[in-house]
């Protein structure tokens, strides 16, 4: 498992460069949502909170297994900060399309504001007690777009 902000720089670089490097294999997506289920649950419990896994019992995708697993890991720690106190890990298909999904139950982002969410440099106007350069989501979803 990944440890908490072990990539982070190298993925901030390769973004910025437009080179993240993709290796693809096979994953039984269950047990790539749980194993970031278990990574996070010791802090889920401290906050109070839930991470759950539905509906990915059987799922086979072929994928970057590290990419994906950063990616997930990097939306559940923003619920964790600024989500409900329910998460949810969910695995669905569209035709031939996987779609992995993290869910809360929190207020989640302005209407407004989700077009350029995951632009580098922005942020909401007013987000309360946050402070950062907007870098944040951006670096979050790098690896899924990778």
């Amino acid at each position: 498992m990944l440890e908490r902000g072990s990539l982070d720089r190298p993925v901030i670089v390769s973004s910025v460069r437009g080179r993240m490097p993709v290796h693809s294999d096979y994953i039984v997506v269950s047990g790539l949502l749980e194993g970031v289920r278990s990574r996070f649950s010791g802090r889920a419990q401290e906050a109070k909170r839930s991470i759950q896994v539905v509906g990915s019992e059987k799922e086979v995708i072929h994928a970057d297994a590290l990419r994906l697993e950063q990616a997930l890991a990097n939306m559940v720690d923003n619920a964790l900060r600024y989500g409900g106190d329910e998460i949810q890990l969910a695995a669905s298909r569209d035709g031939e399309e996987a779609q992995l999904h993290v869910r809360d139950n929190g207020p989640g982002l302005p209407a407004k504001f989700l077009d350029s969410a995951v632009a580098r440099f922005s942020r909401a106007n007013g987000a309360p007690g946050h402070r950062g350069a907007g870098l944040g989501t951006a670096t979050r979803a790098a690896p899924a777009t990778a």
